[in-house]
């Protein structure tokens, strides 16, 4: 085997345990060095430091190459941001970037993970993201940075923009997720609903009553058996997803106490009387079905926001308004607007079976803060009266204290989307100021593409105008997200018209008729890149943005794949590299072959 030969494989090597997580102890075992010398008799498995080695040569030839990359195909771009902590408790800030392409393609890269010391302040998260956007010579290119709401990403990059010229768009995700959870602490009988649920939830904890619910389940003759679905608060929509199976699971707990206390088994007997006394009551058990109806819409658009192949950004305002809408209840109180302003309670709380009684953080409108804390009583059933209602009201109240003022950004998105470019989801002000907005911008670039070649000269004819836009892409099963079934956001979307069309593409574009509910905008900007070619550089950038964290929370998730409960002291460089290689290898070779 000569050296060429040997080097191709070791890189081809690095390749796989970098893309599928694998241990780079592999080399080390037995079967998989017996398994490569029936493929290859001559090949002998490198040491580590060689494969060290080719992971530090792959990181930097990556490096070079998505930097020549990003140079060459991103017009503007915006960043995502995140911070992690892994098994082994090191803290880690992870950054990805985002663009558009030449090709109107969306595009993500890992440009930083690292691993950052205690404490995270807002001044270090500012410090790293200055010195990311530098490396990666970005600073005339990023227009945006999404984070959540954590303090210390907010005080960062507002510390950033006095040093660059970028704002921040909150995670739409994680700002729906915790309008749920304000609605959850309007009163003493919401909270006693749910928690009383959670304590139901969690008597099927143990994998011998969860035998016994799934005996059950076999008894009604259930189609297939489910098991429970933990709420957990710092996932999104779990209170939905435990909800929607409890409901699910509902014949066959009722039926589950006298079954277990007519048992010959004493702790089964004991387990039945227990499973009794914390059973919902009727109408609680007719509450659920009601509560998983308002929280559905909830569910679709934070899946909704997360997507990583269509546009975004552009979605957020035309279905936020279309839901507050669809929530308002005509003569209904609002919350306090103190009650709405105040920071939540991060502490989770998951009563256990025998539990009665919970320290919660409830509203009071007698009090002058607004909060206070107390024990609550989950002995006996919430007071199921007018409970719906409330809740409605209180995700409608809450919905408005979060989304209650547009940026400019987002509704320059909205603008810039072919579907929702008549803005009718706002007042007539917002959109005669957004469309200045985008008036001032097109002809800042009109002035300055008159001194250069890089904007190509508008074609002549105005055929492109009635290009049917292609379709989006179809969904996979995991997305799901532009299926055909009926929803309450259906009529924010207009049908394809024909209309008449002026010169300048300002007023060209804005006298086009919105495009249809599935229409893919950023093919709609590729078929009619001639015909507006200043104002297709515009979509890039305003398209571009990040509705959502999620970028930077799905790198986490390849992290948690590779520092593992088994493999917890891999040092933070080989992770970084490991993990950079990973998230570029799909965009730019790793090793020049």
């Amino acid at each position: 085997m000569t050296n060429k030969e040997r080097n191709f494989i070791n890189q081809l090597l690095v390749e796989f345990i970098s893309e599928d997580s694998q241990s780079i102890n592999i080399i080390k075992s037995k079967s998989f060095k017996k398994f490569l010398s029936v493929l290859n008799p001559n090949y002998e498995v490198p040491c580590e430091s060689t494969i060290q080695n080719l992971l530090e040569f792959g990181r930097q030839y990556t490096h070079q190459q998505l930097q020549h990359l990003i140079n060459s195909d991103v017009f503007a771009a915006s960043l995502t941001v995140d911070m992690w902590t892994a098994r082994n408790q090191e803290g880690f800030v992870g950054v990805t970037c985002t663009w558009i392409s030449k090709e109107f393609e969306f595009k993500e890269a890992l440009i930083l993970i690292k691993q950052i010391n205690y404490p995270h302040t807002g001044e270090k998260i500012c410090d790293i993201l200055f010195d990311t956007i530098k490396n990666w010579k970005l600073e005339s290119k990023i227009t945006c940075i999404t984070s959540d709401n954590g303090s210390n990403m907010i005080k960062a990059i507002r510390l950033l923009n006095s040093k660059i010229n970028i704002f921040r768009i909150p995670c739409a995700s994680h700002t729906l997720q915790l309008s749920v959870k304000k609605a959850f602490k309007l009163n003493e009988e919401i909270q006693r609903f749910i928690l009383r649920c959670k304590r139901l939830i969690s008597f099927f904890s143990s994998p011998k009553q969860m035998e016994n619910l799934i005996s059950a389940q076999n008894y009604l003759n259930y189609e297939k058996t489910y098991k429970t679905i933990k709420d957990v608060e710092t996932r999104w929509n779990s209170t939905f997803y435990s909800l929607k199976r409890l409901n699910v699971l509902k014949d066959s707990i009722i039926c589950l106490p006298p079954r277990l206390i007519m048992d010959r088994d004493s702790d089964n007997k004991k387990a039945g009387k227990l499973l009794n006394k914390i059973l919902l009551s009727d109408e609680e058990w007719d509450l659920i079905p009601h509560i998983i109806k308002l929280l559905e819409p909830f569910e679709i658009l934070t899946n909704k926001f997360r997507g990583k192949s269509y546009v975004t950004i552009s979605l957020i305002y035309p279905h936020i308004y279309k839901l507050i809408e669809s929530l308002k209840r005509p003569n209904s109180s609002e919350i306090s607007a103190d009650f709405l302003n105040e920071d939540l309670d991060d502490n989770e709380i998951n009563p256990e079976a025998n539990d009665n009684e919970v320290s919660v953080e409830v509203f009071d409108s007698n009090e002058h803060n607004n909060k206070k804390k107390t024990k609550l009583n989950i002995s006996y059933p919430s007071d199921t009266t007018e409970l719906e209602v409330k809740f409605q009201n209180a995700l409608h109240d809450s919905l408005i204290n979060y989304w209650s003022i547009p940026t400019s950004h987002g509704l320059l998105a909205s603008l810039m989307d072919p579907r929702f470019k008549k803005l009718r989801f706002t007042n007539e002000e917002e959109k005669t100021r957004t469309i200045q907005s985008l008036r001032a911008r097109y002809e800042l670039m009109e002035s300055l593409s008159s001194s250069t070649s890089a904007i190509p000269t508008p074609t002549p004819t105005a055929t492109t105008s009635s290009l049917p836009s292609s379709p989006l892409p179809s969904p996979s099963p995991a997305d799901n997200l532009f299926t055909k079934e009926k929803s309450i956001f259906d009529d924010i979307y207009a049908l394809n018209e024909e209309i008449d069309i002026e010169r300048d593409e300002v007023s060209r574009y804005l006298q086009l008729s919105e495009a249809g509910q599935y229409a893919n905008p950023l093919q709609w900007w590729k078929d009619r890149k001639l015909e507006f070619p200043i104002l297709s550089l515009l979509a890039k950038e305003y398209l571009g943005f990040c509705a959502t964290s999620v970028p930077s929370e799905r790198l986490f998730s390849d992290a948690g794949n590779q520092i593992t409960s088994k493999r917890s002291n891999l040092n933070s460089s080989s992770l970084e590299r490991l993990l950079f290689i990973k998230r570029n290898m799909n965009l730019v070779s790793v090793f020049p072959y």
